[in-house]
């Protein structure tokens, strides 16, 4: 009989520890939102529309918030732009004719939308989820970040071509082709064609 409670209060143990472990493991996964979908990095051309997407799976319980900031390369200090779906009364009024936050409130999407792209929107936008009164003495804080590139055009007159020698020219020559390009962002690549056939695999060097 004393193997035999010996045996059970082991088994009892056992299981009671596998109980707390489950539990614990279940309070944390509830406790702390989590991302669906991030921000990426972008390209986004000027007078054209960036779109960030942030999407929080909620805590069941307690109360959570999300908010987009974003900084300036070369600037201290981040700027706050919303709360919510809210845009802070500080932001500048030319980001709040242009800003705004949009997508399925019932999906946790808080997408930032960025209309009339401008040079000075090039700069590392942050989606972030606070939740300060879940359990006593639990602060959630989780953030993703992403940043915007400004595309721009190649400087004027570029790209800049060339063809050697450019006159009297003849069957079985060999013609030297140059194309330039300087400026613009990202950095522009040059694809030749002869007619409408791409010709990028004939061996061309690329520098």
């Amino acid at each position: 009989m004393d193997m035999l409670s010996a045996i059970l209060t082991v088994l009892k143990w056992r299981t009671g520890l596998f109980v707390c472990l489950l539990l614990c493991l279940c309070h944390i996964e509830l406790s702390e939102a989590q991302f669906r979908k991030s921000p990426k990095d972008d390209y986004a051309v000027l007078g054209g529309t960036a779109k960030f997407a942030c999407a929080i799976r909620r805590v069941r319980y307690g109360k959570g918030e999300v908010s987009w900031n974003y900084k300036v390369a070369g600037v201290a200090g981040k700027q706050n732009i919303s709360s919510e779906y809210l845009l802070y009364p500080s932001l500048d009024r030319d980001r709040r004719m242009r800003y705004s936050i949009v997508g399925n409130r019932s999906r946790g999407e808080y997408d930032l939308q960025i209309t009339n792209v401008r040079d000075t929107d090039e700069a590392t936008y942050e989606c972030v989820y606070y939740q300060g009164n879940a359990d006593p003495g639990l602060i959630v804080n989780r953030r993703r970040s992403a940043l915007l590139a400004i595309g721009r055009s190649p400087d004027p007159g570029y790209p800049l071509c060339s063809m050697s020698p450019s006159t009297g020219v003849s069957p079985l020559m060999n013609i030297t082709f140059t194309c330039i390009t300087k400026g613009g962002a990202p950095m522009g690549k040059v694809r030749w064609y002869s007619g409408t056939k791409w010709i990028g695999k004939w061996g061309l060097t690329e520098q």
